[in-house]
């Protein structure tokens, strides 16, 4: 399934979006679409330690598991 978000023909992500997804990870983009912030704020976040993520080469990647535990 995918996901919605800034700059996406499909709709924003919801809480809805991701509890029906079965990706394993989510992006800074999706998180932030999900929570009404910037991608940056989403950044910092990560950096100091508020959100799980997953380090792939110099991308950051969410789990949607994790994720939802603390948000959804």
């Amino acid at each position: 399934m995918e996901l919605g978000g800034a700059g996406s023909k499909h709709p924003p992500v919801t809480l809805d979006d991701l509890r029906a997804s079965d990706k394993a990870t989510i992006t800074r983009k999706e998180v932030a679409a999900v929570l009404e912030v910037d991608p940056r704020t989403v950044s910092e976040a990560i950096e100091s330690g508020v959100i799980p993520a997953i380090s792939v080469g110099r991308l950051k990647k969410i789990p949607r598991e994790k994720f939802l535990e603390m948000f959804g």
